[in-house]
């Protein structure tokens, strides 16, 4: 009796195991089935053709910027007879991941044979705007390879987008304390000098733009073209940051009166720029899918106290700082094949004692517009020993 019990616990055991396996095979076969049926009868998916590619990416170009179109056709005040190039621009690429070979000055210029001067105007079409990209570089050799890198990826970014356009490099002869923003504003004087463009860009040397649907035009409001950069883990630093890439047509440039002249040596100046932009206009930012950047220098400038003490100020002080206080002693303006040299001689400390006395001079500082925003930033509070007051008068 023993016996055939434990023979029948035996047989159930077999039968068990057969019975799972086969639910298994009966799970996956049928589980395969399904998916055979689904893909049979859903809506094919096939490789897209180069050319209907191409057709969606222009229609999603045209659908993320109707203000910019809209802009450069109600701007456009030529003949409508007139063969202007085709809107979106017919020759976009997508993202592509930044090209960091460093290429001699003999081979980008036999790369790039259709800049002359600094210069490229389209042939076949007329460019809705002229556009002028203007860079602040410095007398160094880690500087001149990233503005190298800078035109082996850029240059052929802007000629696809089919605008007209000047690149203009900025350069103190003698640096002993680089001033970014008087630079930019010396920058722009000489290119509006130049050519009378609709709209001016000012670009970091180690930014890059990875998309060249992120476009290199103007339209109602200044527009910050550098939202996520791959060193700020592609996420904007705080929502009072405007560095990298800004883009204005020249009478917003001049409405804000520039940059400010008093940064010298650190970054604080991309809060200042901000905080001038939203005083008067809307700042937009380019849709985040087309924003990427790449950036060809790890190197990041904390705020010195002084940066924080000029940016503590010149939310109360900016008609008076900025594109209307320029000054140098000399510009020598070198026209090379791939870009416009501006070499400049600076003389910072004239410039600042001239702010200061014009300061002395004003006692009425509630007529200068207030801060409207403050800076989150802790690094300068640390230097300063205090919390950040934009309220107080200047005591020199």
């Amino acid at each position: 009796m023993a016996v055939s019990i434990r023979r029948i616990k035996i047989w159930m055991g077999e039968k068990c195991c057969y019975f799972i396996v086969l639910s298994v095979i009966y799970f996956v076969f049928w589980g395969y089935m399904a998916g055979l049926f689904a893909r049979l009868f859903r809506e094919p998916r096939c490789i897209i053709p180069d050319e209907d590619m191409e057709k969606i990416v222009q229609q999603e170009i045209a659908e993320h910027y109707p203000e910019v179109q809209n802009y450069l056709l109600k701007s456009t005040n030529k003949s409508k007879e007139a063969s202007y190039c085709a809107w979106p621009p017919l020759e976009f690429e997508g993202r592509r991941p930044v090209n960091k070979a460093v290429l001699s000055w003999d081979k980008l210029e036999q790369k790039f044979v259709f800049m002359a001067d600094g210069h490229y105007k389209p042939k076949l079409c007329i460019a809705y705007q002229k556009v002028a990209i203007i860079v602040v570089v410095y007398k160094t050799p880690e500087s001149e390879k990233l503005f190298q890198i800078f035109l082996n990826n850029i240059l052929p970014k802007l000629r696809r987008q089919q605008l007209e356009f000047g690149i203009y490099a900025v350069r103190e002869q003698m640096p002993d304390i680089p001033n970014r923003g008087l630079l930019f504003n010396i920058g722009f004087q000489k290119a509006m000098t130049n050519m009378k463009y609709d709209c001016v860009i000012f670009h970091d040397v180690d930014v890059i733009p990875e998309d060249d649907r992120n476009y290199y035009a103007c339209e109602y409001y200044p527009r910050h073209m550098a939202k996520r950069i791959d060193r700020n883990k592609y996420t904007l630093p705080h929502k009072d940051w405007a560095g990298g890439i800004i883009s204005m047509n020249p009478e917003q440039y001049t409405q804000i009166n520039g940059w400010s002249n008093m940064y010298i040596g650190n970054h604080t100046d991309n809060e200042d720029i901000y905080r001038r932009i939203v005083t008067h206009y809307d700042l937009v930012r380019t849709e985040d899918k087309y924003s990427y950047c790449g950036s060809t220098s790890d190197k990041t400038e904390l705020p010195n106290k002084e940066g924080c003490w000029s940016f503590e100020k010149t939310g109360r002080t900016w008609q008076i700082d900025g594109l209307n206080n320029t000054a140098y002693e000399k510009a020598e303006i070198l026209n090379k094949k791939l870009f416009t040299l501006v070499d400049i001689g600076l003389f910072s400390q004239k410039i600042r004692n001239s702010y200061l006395k014009r300061m002395r001079n004003i006692t009425n500082f509630d007529s200068l517009p207030n801060a409207t925003l403050t800076l989150n930033n802790m690094v300068c509070e640390q230097l300063l020993g205090r919390k950040l007051d934009f309220n107080t008068i200047l005591k020199t």
